[in-house]
């Protein structure tokens, strides 16, 4: 129902050429599809926010997270990427707040799962979205930073620290009535073993 949604958002809007709102549904509808598992349809919503980002010279941290979100979902659906440039990420180069964790959980994500020899670089990139998520009070991507960092210890082979880090999402994303989150992130939970 969210992607149908999303989907007549973007038609709509497309009509209207609101490119704010234009960038926000392509955003969004990569997430989604990220979300659930559809990679290569992630990094075509992206890119369809990035050709908007370019038209219309948007602040230029958001087209660097917009890739950065891109290449998460490159490496997660194992497709052939070229990551010259973005290994070397400098955060403080990122000057809104609000993407500012979004940024350093998609690094996070993009280390943890590139392969097996960048786990320190996965944590690092996790704990900054923490602190960061934690400073800007947004609970929705600090439930978001905490299940990541859930997969971490999972990928690490501790499940004790995994379920600590899990149950912290849950709390996080009951307090904010994110129920459909609560649900599978409490899935999650009960299948850590």
């Amino acid at each position: 129902e969210t992607e149908k949604n999303l989907t007549l958002t973007i038609e709509m809007t497309k009509k209207t050429g609101l490119a704010g709102a234009l960038i926000t549904g392509f955003i969004n509808l990569g997430a989604l599809h990220y979300e659930m598992g559809r990679y290569q349809e992630a990094q075509e919503s992206y890119n369809d926010a990035l050709v908007v980002l370019e038209q219309v010279g948007y602040n230029p941290s958001l087209p660097r997270v917009v890739q950065m979100l891109k290449v998460a979902a490159g490496i997660r659906g194992g497709f052939e990427l070229k990551l010259d440039g973005f290994l070397n990420f400098d955060l403080p180069t990122i000057r809104m707040k609000r993407i500012k964790g979004m940024a350093a959980q998609a690094m996070g994500e993009c280390y943890l799962y590139i392969d097996e020899s960048h786990k320190d670089e996965a944590e690092t990139w996790i704990k900054k979205a923490i602190e960061i998520d934690e400073q800007n009070r947004m609970p929705w991507d600090l439930a978001r930073d905490y299940a990541l960092y859930a997969e971490f210890f999972k990928k690490k082979g501790d499940p004790t620290k995994a379920k600590e880090k899990l149950s912290k999402a849950i709390d996080l994303m009951t307090s904010i009535g994110a129920d459909g989150w609560v649900e599978r992130y409490e899935k999650e939970l009960a299948e850590l073993k």
